[in-house]
């Protein structure tokens, strides 16, 4: 009995630390407190565990709701993306595409048309964890010649046809994100890629010879709202998942902590009106601990070791194919962190694209919208397509900051001033320098962010550190 008892007492006291809530374990401490604090912590951990679903059905939900493309529709954009476009670290500077399927019926065939001179494509087929399936483009499997894909649902023994790529999902639901990669944004290029976009074709295996019409929505102009929640809606998303994905076995933990909070495989999920109030507890605190790991500082993460930006992919990670399962165990905390901000992920990571992070300054101060800030671009970018510096929101799951009249600036851009050197100067502040306002980043007052810099075609004296970034440096004026 007292060693049952001294069990509870420190249950009670690790949740309350974990949680930042100070508890002292005394022996009028009641069953409920504990069993509260327990069912916080195991749906905060939850919450963790499935930050690349969050991420993934957020997108597909919104991209029905709020811009008319559902199952099997490609949701697509004719011109650069702007702020209206929520979703995590999207980029402006090529023409996305996205779908979502269901294997749940059989194989699904998505069709990919080869590249051209004007326009090259590169994405990512996954699963909904974000798991790649199969780069495709032209630093994809089909090497911009296209092809025919097959998708298979998880455990698939059936038939089909030659002629096509096949790939299994580890899940039922499947869904791409693709970008047209361009030289510039003139009005041919657009047309281009438009055109090259619209061939895509999404349709079940069962349906082949005779494939249904393909919608391709231009959601130009539209506000989609494709950014993860954090709120009591989150839970349900996740319980639909439970009850129609397969159980993994790397996830057996997971399902533990699910069945303590009520998500059961078979049952309904009907929180009482007291979970529902600790549910949003954990919720809470679960964001707040994202937040503070898409920032974070580790210098151990640094690409330059005397700089503050941060390589997103950790090499370990590249190693796994973007599955974060490694010999002994499943990286869910770094997962987590890289998938809060990032919306999805590469076979091949840095084959075709490089991405840092910068969350602090050249003094290791964490970046805010209130203050002005000057980052010197060196000459010579190794880069063969272009490279871009956009800022996102961290409060909000690094979505655009909202209502700016431009995300960032890339080497696309026109009317960009240059040093006689070849470098440039980009300028953060809520109002532009007078003059400067190409190379201007617009910041919001008060607004904790961070930036992106990508570089596309990555060469080799990125890989081999012959050149090098700088960090942003915080200035009283421009």
């Amino acid at each position: 009995m007292k060693t049952k008892l001294a069990s509870l007492v420190t249950v009670c006291l690790l949740a309350g630390l974990a949680v930042g809530v100070s508890l002292t374990p005394t022996r009028a401490a009641s069953a409920d407190t504990i069993a509260d604090r327990m069912y916080i912590q195991k749906a905060s951990e939850v919450v963790i565990w499935a930050q690349p679903l969050m991420n993934a059905i957020a997108m597909r939900d919104g991209f029905e709701k709020d811009g008319g493309a559902g199952a099997n529709d490609l949701l697509y954009f004719k011109k650069p993306i702007d702020w209206r476009f929520q979703i995590t670290t999207p980029n402006n500077t090529t023409m996305y595409a996205f779908a979502f399927w269901k294997t749940l019926e059989g194989p699904m065939v998505v069709e990919i048309p080869p590249t051209n001179p004007k326009v090259d494509l590169f994405g990512t087929m996954m699963d909904i964890w974000q798991r790649p399936v199969i780069d495709v483009g032209g630093a994809g499997f089909d090497k911009g010649l296209g092809g025919k894909y097959l998708l298979l649902p998880p455990n698939y023994n059936g038939p089909y046809p030659k002629g096509y790529f096949v790939f299994p999902q580890m899940t039922y639901n499947g869904w791409f994100a693709l970008r047209a990669i361009v030289k510039d944004f003139s009005p041919e290029t657009m047309a281009a890629a438009e055109t090259l976009l619209k061939k895509i074709r999404i349709y079940p295996l069962s349906k082949a010879q005779n494939p249904p019409a393909m919608q391709h929505v231009a959601a130009d102009g539209k506000l989609i709202n494709g950014v993860p929640i954090f709120d009591l809606a989150l839970f349900e998303q996740i319980n639909d998942l439970i009850q129609v994905e397969p159980a993994e076995e790397r996830d057996r933990t997971a399902y533990d902590m699910l069945k303590y909070i009520g998500i059961k495989k078979g049952e309904p999920f009907k929180p009482t009106e007291r979970e529902k109030g600790l549910l949003a507890v954990a919720v809470k605190e679960a964001h707040e601990d994202m937040m503070a790991l898409f920032t974070e500082a580790d210098p151990s993460w640094r690409y330059w070791p005397e700089l503050h930006w941060r390589d997103i992919v950790p090499f370990e990670v590249v190693l796994t194919e973007m599955s974060w399962d490694f010999p002994t165990y499943t990286a869910v905390t770094e997962r987590a962190r890289f998938y809060y901000g990032i919306c999805t992920s590469s076979k091949q990571p840095g084959a075709a694209t490089r991405y840092f992070i910068g969350s602090y300054d050249s003094k290791g101060q964490m970046l805010n919208g209130s203050n002005k800030y000057v980052l010197h671009v060196p000459p010579k970018v190794p880069v063969s397509q272009f490279w871009s510096v956009l800022a996102y929101d961290t409060l909000n799951s690094a979505a655009f900051i909202e209502n700016m009249p431009k995300p960032g600036v890339s080497s696309l851009d026109n009317g960009l001033n240059v040093n006689s050197d070849g470098s440039i100067d980009l300028y953060f502040a809520a109002n532009p320098p007078t003059g400067k306002e190409a190379n201007w980043v617009p910041l919001a007052n008060g607004r904790d962010f961070a930036l992106l810099f990508r570089l596309y075609g990555p060469q080799a004296p990125l890989s081999n550190k012959s050149w090098k970034f700088s960090d942003l440096v915080q200035v009283d004026s421009f």
